[in-house]
């Protein structure tokens, strides 16, 4: 019972520190990209930010921003990502920051 508690304890404290930089990264893109950004100046701010882009399909720009690192027996850190969805002139329409976890 007590290792089940703390095994929740640290899923609790890994799932808060994921979630508050991924909230970060939200912020930072609403305000310095938001939607309807060109295309170029996306490509700027990412070099900006030292960020280089992956064209994934031809409709979107794909990159990980960040690796939140730490040590548990389930998970060894969590990727957040930036995935921006582009309309025929390479305007962002949708812009979407995931978390994916390296967890067993």
């Amino acid at each position: 019972m007590a290792l089940m508690a703390l095994l929740l304890a640290g899923c609790a404290s890994t799932a808060n520190l994921v979630g508050e930089r991924k909230e970060y990264w939200e912020r930072v893109v609403a305000a310095e990209i938001p939607v309807g950004t060109d295309k170029v100046a996306i490509e700027s701010w990412a070099t900006s930010k030292s960020v280089h882009l992956i064209v994934g399909a031809e409709d979107h720009l794909l990159r990980l921003l960040e690796t939140v690192s730490f040590s548990d027996r389930i998970c060894r850190g969590f990727g957040i990502s930036l995935d921006v969805t582009l309309d025929a002139e390479g305007r962002a329409t949708h812009e979407e920051i995931r978390s994916s976890g390296n967890c067993l």
